[in-house]
C-alpha cells in the first residue's frame, strides 16, 4: 500500500507482485486507515476489488481501441495479460460463430491476426524497452500467444 504524502491516513495505491517487481494500482477512492482495523482493512479490500475490477474492464477495452504497444506498455501486467487473452477470445469467437462452411476460412484469417499480433511483439522485443518490467511483461504475453497460436494451428490441420 501507498499512504498519501499529505495525509497520511489515505491508502491511495496498492502494490502488485509480478515476476520480481512491482507494479502500482491507483485505488477508484483512497481509503481512511483510522479507527477500528478491522473496519478500514474492509473497506481497503472492497476498494481493492472495485479498483482492480475497473483496471480489468478499462484494460479490456484498450486493448482493442488503442495500438498495443501503448497498451501493453501503460497497463499493468495482468490486465496486459488479460487484454491479449481477451482479444484472442473475440477473435476465435468471431470464427467460430459462423456455420460450420465458413467456419474453417474464418478461422485462418483470424489466425492470421493473431499471427500479426505475435509478430508485433516478437519485433517489440528486438526494439530497446525502457524497463525490465516491461520487458518481462512483453515476453510473458509473446510466450502466451505462441502456445495459444501453436495449439490451434495444430487443430486445423
Amino acid at each position: 500500500m501507498t499512504f498519501n504524502e499529505e495525509d497520511i491516513t489515505h491508502i491511495d495505491k496498492i502494490h502488485m507482485k509480478f515476476a520480481g517487481f512491482t507494479e502500482d494500482i491507483d485505488l477508484f477512492d483512497s481509503v481512511v486507515a483510522e479507527g477500528n482495523i478491522e473496519n478500514w482493512l474492509t473497506l481497503l479490500t472492497d476498494e481493492m476489488q472495485r479498483s482492480i475490477r475497473n483496471e480489468c474492464k478499462t484494460g479490456c477495452q484498450d486493448c482493442t481501441s488503442m495500438p498495443f504497444r501503448q497498451f501493453c506498455f501503460q497497463s499493468a501486467s495482468q490486465v496486459s495479460l488479460l487484454g491479449v487473452q481477451k482479444k484472442w477470445t473475440d477473435q476465435m469467437e468471431d470464427a467460430l460463430i459462423l456455420s460450420h462452411k465458413e467456419r474453417r476460412e474464418r478461422l485462418e484469417i483470424k489466425l492470421k491476426e493473431v499471427f500479426a499480433d505475435l509478430a508485433l511483439m516478437s519485433i517489440m522485443c528486438l526494439e530497446e524497452i525502457p524497463s525490465k518490467l516491461q520487458r518481462t511483461k512483453l515476453e510473458t504475453l509473446v510466450t502466451i500467444q505462441v502456445y495459444r497460436s501453436e495449439e490451434h494451428t495444430s487443430e486445423l490441420q
